[in-house]
């Protein structure tokens, strides 16, 4: 019933967002219209997300291969696919504010918002290698890619009279680059667990990725459900854009600050959702995993594909401010995570008004 609710679902944001795409709607202009058609556009991208994972999973089972391959390669693109379409769209659109502040905010939001709604759901433990490994290496790879957004820092490269800092396509075949090395350090190393993978592949996909619901569906279903998740991709990045750009220009905010706000958050649900599953499952250390992933994801594969499609112009604001929280808050996740082996209800709830201080910095910024 569930699944049917959500098919609904998808199929009417995905038939208003092409009618408010196309201008079919008659609703006129006006903020409050830019305001549903961003929120049929977040809908749109979470759940074409979803469907892509579902479809996906689905295939590839049906062609054999194995849950490990599917869990290390879906499940980790599948939580933060609406940033990647979200950035894209906006790189592709000339928007490199939206989207430097979706990867930012998403980072932000993910160790801030999302870690600090698990541990008051439940106390998250932390493994020894987590902190240890994982949570480190996570903050070196933030300042690393953070290097290609910090031009003006560096003498030897020009920056244009009142131009700003670029990500350009040297930087993101570098940060693409990182990403290959990350995957290849993991998997050498042995710190993707199969049995891990297995459990979140049970909380991310639910029965359709159960061993009971494997081989339910022809292949020709499952590229179905994928390419109807990669159409909501794409409309809903797109829809995205368009709407939170022009609600950016008539309230008098940059698009930087929608991204990293607005945008940000809407885009991190899959990984709220989740992580919050996750908790409630008994399997919150899982939560901490597809934290340190999508931040690392994040900027070196969502910023890294934005760039390469089009160089990304860094806004004032990500150099003065922005990239510096998302060091701090990496460097808080890393001590918060040392501190008894665990995340505890009151440091999530201090990571929660942390992120709600910084969301009235930005807007009073």
């Amino acid at each position: 019933m569930t699944r049917h609710l959500t098919t609904i679902a998808f199929v009417l944001a995905l038939a208003l967002g092409a009618a408010l795409w196309r201008g079919l709607l008659p609703l006129g202009e006006g903020i409050l219209v830019n305001i549903l058609g961003l929120v049929l556009a977040l809908v749109v991208l979470v759940l074409g997300a979803d469907y892509m994972v579902h479809g996906a999973v689905r295939l590839a089972r049906r062609l054999g291969v194995s849950p490990f391959f599917i869990g290390v390669t879906v499940v980790a693109f599948g939580t933060s696919a609406p940033e990647l379409a979200a950035s894209v769209g906006a790189a592709l659109k000339g928007a490199g504010g939206l989207a430097v502040g979706n990867v930012l905010g998403s980072n932000i939001a993910n160790i801030c918002l999302i870690l600090g709604a698990t541990a008051l759901i439940s106390p998250v433990p932390i493994e020894r290698s987590i902190w240890r490994v994982d949570a480190p290496l996570m903050f070196v790879i933030t300042i690393l890619a953070s290097l290609a957004m910090l031009d003006r820092f560096f003498p030897w490269i020009e920056i244009p009279e009142g131009g700003s800092a670029m990500i350009g396509r040297i930087d993101a075949g570098l940060l693409l680059a990182g990403l290959v090395a990350f995957v290849w350090f993991n998997a050498r190393s042995g710190r993707i667990d199969p049995a891990e993978i297995e459990h979140e592949i049970e909380i991310e996909l639910a029965e359709s990725a159960s061993p009971e619901g494997a081989g339910e569906g022809t292949a020709i279903k499952a590229v179905g459900l994928f390419l109807a998740g990669l159409v909501g991709l794409v409309l809903g990045a797109d829809l995205l854009v368009d709407n939170a750009s022009a609600i950016a220009l008539q309230i008098g905010v940059s698009e930087a600050v929608i991204g990293l706000t607005v945008v940000a958050f809407g885009t991190s649900i899959p990984e709220l959702v989740f992580s919050a599953r996750a908790a409630m499952k008994g399997h919150a250390e899982i939560a901490v995993g597809n934290i340190i992933g999508s931040n690392v994801f994040n900027l070196l594969s969502v910023l890294g594909i934005a760039a390469l499609v089009r160089p990304i112009p860094v806004p004032e604001d990500a150099v003065s401010r922005d990239i510096w929280v998302v060091w701090g808050v990496s460097l808080v996740a890393m001590i918060v995570m040392k501190t008894h082996s665990r995340v505890t209800r009151p440091e999530g709830i201090l990571l929660l008004v942390a992120y709600a201080l910084y969301t009235v910095w930005v807007y009073a910024g």
